[in-house]
């Protein structure tokens, strides 16, 4: 690991709990948030950002149509999330 990636989770959490308020967007969280995330959260949230990126998707669609429903909602979910996210930021 880079140092200064070890910086950032150090000052993120990820590897120990922090103060509740750490967090502006969640003041309840103790942790980073990316250490909750379960491997399929973090499977499907991979998945959006791709899709964002890249236009890239799990099973080779040429759109989100094409892929099975499970991945429409999960992308989908993960957009109107990350909107919400910008809205609240602004």
């Amino acid at each position: 690991m880079r140092i200064a990636d070890a910086i950032k989770r150090e000052q993120r959490g990820c590897d120990r709990d922090v103060p509740k308020g750490t967090y502006a967007f969640d003041p309840d969280l103790t942790r980073c948030p990316k250490t909750l995330l379960t491997p399929r959260v973090s499977e499907v949230v991979g998945w959006w950002d791709e899709w964002r990126r890249y236009g890239v998707l799990p099973f080779g669609g040429r759109s989100l149509d094409d892929e099975p429903a499970v991945v429409f909602d999960a992308i989908d979910l993960c957009q109107r999330t990350y909107d919400a996210a910008m809205a609240e930021k602004v």
